[in-house]
């Protein structure tokens, strides 16, 4: 009857049984769920709590009755935790009660497998993951099986960090569905998305478009808004689905849009992304003025986010100029509403913001990983005396900048009195010379007997778990809120003092990260407030600079047959005057791109030399677009040239030929700025108010011999200026300044052994004032 419709006959028809069968506790459990399940009002739970409690008056064991109590108060848990804004059980009651109840079900009935599945739920909604998943495999164990078991099983381990755990649950879901004629979409999409993050994009892809025709059969994404906007329910099959059948397809396409954008092919994914808007907006205009219109607003601005992202990176700028549409959007629908920003901590390095909103955004993000900070209990406060013990967490142990840069701090650890010194590496192993050389000079990996720790294959808990164990007293994180970074480790506070260092030029946001290590330049300190961790200022620059591997030769003299070779081999016009910036393209935008294009209308003998773009974004449309614009701007296309990919040793040795290193605003250049100076190319840069923008500060303020007076600036005007004079003076006076930089090389910027050294003075200082309980004290060396 109920199912028919007819509701109040239903509800009559249990009470007469209930009258008849005084004993029996079916006819109230069934009018608990009822009211738990058939109506949709959440007010109704305490109704059917009633129902369920009389049940238990006639059976104090029905499974069913305890197990829908559970569910209740794990609501209620869920909801309460919402409200205070913290996702954590301790002070929960509905939490605790909801627990007693599962338990209480189990024990009841071995066999009850919605109380296994509704009790790993709950833990894993507190970030309880090993709880979790015990419970999933305890069912396992009592030969429950079912493909949302499976499920519920594969996203604990997702969530845990156990990837391979958890592509075996996924495929064991899709195949207990499809062994009866279902498909597993959600299964799909996550497995797709674990393809994503940890495998091949073309793996991802290849599931992304499984997952698609799981979804929607022969549908097609394309068809998704007409039968929306016609009110086609047979598409969606069924009314009930239409919402469901979105969400997911969202998800699909923006997840594909990223995908591809990582493949280079950004035309294709702007495409996926306006799609999501296409039926995004089709979706706002069905739920305008109800509740889900903030939910829809939301959505919209993060794929447009995505696209602006996308536009970005390929040099498309034509959406630049709707930025500030798209941070007004981010402002009031989402970060006023208390929703997480869709622009990421990465991203706001290279906008237009201002140093408060980077901040924002990254509290906002970090919060979200806030419930692990109690998964694993916290180090002893008491630092033991002796060895100082230094943990590095990284994703690029491998022929990366961060390598390049760090090699030279494992190179000159006083790993006989002062140090010991443990690397974590979570990222794959590219068999480089750069990591087989922090290999060895940490003493090998660990099954060896040596200190390099592969935490690749280990899930989020048992790696802390493992640094844990090592008791480091400081732990490095060299990754922060860039790809590949794994915080979920150190939120987990597996060392008494966790330090942001080296990659991610701005603040974590994160409660559980207590320094930021800069300079007086970069980090100053009337710019504090900027970053949530205390500042830990290195005396000269903050970063490390190592060369030793490839010992560049000084740059031939100007016009000398060495020089004329090397021009002509990377197809520079010999005469010509060579502004030069090797950045990767996502740093540049409109503002210096015309800043440069000024440059070299005011210089008429003179060609701009860039980076060209990697081989993935080869056919992105970078280059046509920077020829493009500069044709708009009355510049030849033809004076806009791009420097092919070589090793970094021969890169160092071109540099030279070049004249004058431009650097970038809101995003300037770290090591690509060091290379240019190693390799007896000046960089002029502009200083602004923000960590990411003030490296080429640092570097030069530590160059010595008074250069910083004809390097460094403070507007895009001064920058422009000084470019074109010295373009416009005598070849001489630039080579003043060249054979000055050459003069630096053997000084404190590129001495990476005194570097080495004061950067243990500054750990050790950061333990002393942690053993002095002044843990909430900025520290200078």
């Amino acid at each position: 009857m109920w199912n028919r419709g007819e509701h109040m006959q239903s509800i009559d028809l249990f009470n007469d049984i209930a009258l008849e069968h005084p004993g029996s506790p079916l006819p109230h459990f069934y009018l608990g769920a009822i009211h738990q399940f058939g109506t949709g009002d959440d007010s109704d739970n305490v109704v059917s709590e009633e129902y369920y409690l009389k049940a238990l008056e006639k059976d104090k064991h029905h499974a069913n009755s305890l197990g829908n109590l559970g569910k209740i108060y794990s609501d209620r848990a869920e909801r309460e935790a919402t409200l205070k804004g913290v996702r954590t059980h301790h002070g929960n009651l509905n939490f605790e009660t909801s627990l007693r109840y599962y338990t209480a079900a189990i024990s009841s009935s071995s066999q009850h497998l919605q109380s296994y599945i509704n009790l790993g739920l709950l833990y894993h909604t507190f970030g309880l993951s090993s709880q979790s998943i015990s419970t999933f495999n305890l069912a396992l164990s009592r030969n429950l099986n079912s493909p949302d078991l499976h499920y519920n099983l594969a996203v604990s381990y997702q969530h845990q960090g156990s990837i391979l755990e958890s592509v075996h649950h996924y495929r064991l879901a899709i195949e207990g569905k499809l062994n009866s004629g279902e498909e597993y979409v959600e299964a799909w999409l996550n497995l797709a998305a674990l393809h994503h993050k940890h495998g091949t994009v073309d793996d991802a892809i290849w599931h992304y478009e499984r997952t698609e025709r799981a979804l929607l059969g022969e549908g097609t994404f394309r068809e998704l808004p007409m039968a929306m906007h016609t009110g086609n329910r047979e598409f969606f099959g069924g009314l009930a689905r239409v919402d469901e059948v979105c969400e997911l397809m969202l998800m699909i396409l923006n997840n594909m849009g990223q995908a591809l954008s990582q493949q280079g092919k950004v035309r294709e994914s702007c495409m996926y992304h306006n799609s999501a808007v296409i039926l995004l907006e089709e979706r706002l205009e069905l739920v305008r003025g109800g509740q889900e219109e903030g939910d829809v607003l939301d959505q919209i601005v993060g794929t447009r986010a995505h696209i602006f992202r996308g536009m970005k990176t390929s040099c498309s700028w034509e959406l630049w100029r709707s930025f500030d549409e798209l941070l007004a959007d981010v402002k009031a629908l989402q970060i006023a509403m208390g929703r997480q920003s869709s622009l990421l901590p990465f991203d706001t390095l290279g906008l237009p913001v201002s140093p408060r909103f980077r901040r924002e955004i990254a509290v906002s993000h970090a919060g979200e990983l806030s419930r692990f900070s109690s998964s694993v209990a916290p180090p002893e406060h008491k630092i033991a005396d002796g060895r100082l013990k230094i943990g590095y967490i990284c994703y690029d142990f491998n022929n990366h900048p961060t390598s390049h840069l760090a090699e030279g701090l494992f190179m000159w650890h006083n790993f006989t009195n002062i140090v010991d010194v443990d690397a974590y590496s979570y990222g794959k192993d590219d068999n480089s010379t750069y990591r087989r050389n922090i290999v060895d000079l940490v003493g090998g990996k660990e099954e060896d007997g040596g200190r390099f720790v592969e935490l690749s294959h280990l899930g989020h808990d048992d790696s802390a778990r493992l640094i844990k164990w090592h008791a480091p007293n400081i732990l490095i994180d060299m990754q922060g809120f860039t790809l590949g970074g794994r915080p979920e480790i150190t939120a987990r506070r597996v060392a008494p003092i966790q330090v942001n260092y080296l990659i991610f030029p701005g603040t974590s946001g994160a409660e559980f990260m207590d320094y930021i290590i800069g300079d007086q330049w970069v980090t100053p300190p009337e710019h504090a407030d900027h970053y949530t961790e205390k500042l830990a200022l290195m005396p000269h620059s903050y970063q490390i600079n190592y060369y030793d591997r490839h010992n560049p030769k000084p740059p031939p003299a100007p016009q000398s047959d060495e020089w004329n070779r090397i021009r002509e081999t990377h197809n520079l016009p010999l005469d010509a005057f060579v502004f030069a910036n090797f950045n990767k393209q996502d740093k540049l935008e409109p503002q210096i791109y015309s800043t440069w294009l000024n440059i070299m209308r005011r210089t008429p003998n003179s060609v701009l030399w860039l980076l060209e773009p990697s081989h993935k974004y080869a056919d992105s449309g970078i280059v046509e677009n920077l020829r493009l614009e500069a044709a708009s701007r009355g510049i030849s296309p033809s004076r806009i040239l791009f420097a092919n990919r070589v090793s970094k040793s021969e890169h160092l040795g071109r540099l030279g030929v070049a004249d004058l290193f431009l650097d970038s605003f809101y995003y300037g250049a770290h090591s690509t700025a060091t290379d240019a100076l190693r390799g007896g190319l000046p960089v002029l840069t502009y200083a602004g108010n923000s960590f990411a923008r003030r490296v080429g500060v640092s570097l030069i303020k530590n160059l010595s011999f008074g250069l910083d007076s004809f390097l460094l600036t403070s507007t895009a005007k001064e920058l422009e200026d000084t470019a074109v004079s010295l373009a416009a003076g005598s070849r001489e006076s630039l080579e003043i300044v060249r054979r000055s930089l050459k003069m630096t090389w053997g000084g404190k910027l590129f001495d990476t052994q005194l570097y080495t050294r004061d950067f243990e003075r500054l750990m050790k200082l950061m333990v002393c004032v942690y053993e002095g309980g002044g843990a909430g004290m900025h520290v200078v060396l």
